[in-house]
């Protein structure tokens, strides 16, 4: 993903949390050959939709998966947390 080229990959574990179906990649059913061949042939097929999922990998990874990502996650939760003490009637 972090490439920016398209992805087909087994949807198992929790790859769906980065490759979302037609959206930032394309996912099959483990262990199902023709359903992995329709999703490579589809990709070599349409050039347009490969390069749109391979941006939208790319995007995806550089939103979520980069230190500066991951400090905005923890930043964005620490705000969370102060705001829900602050409206808390017990503090």
């Amino acid at each position: 993903l972090a490439a920016e080229r398209p992805v087909v990959a087994a949807d198992v574990g929790d790859v769906g949390h980065c490759i979302r179906k037609g959206v930032t990649g394309l996912l099959y059913t483990p262990g199902d050959a023709q359903s992995l061949a329709n999703a490579i042939v589809s990709l070599l097929s349409d050039h347009e939709r490969a390069a749109t999922l391979a941006r939208a990998g790319r995007d995806h990874v550089q939103k979520h998966h980069t230190w500066e990502g991951n400090a905005r996650v923890v930043v964005e939760l620490a705000a969370s947390a102060l705001d829900r003490k602050a409206r808390s009637p017990l503090t």
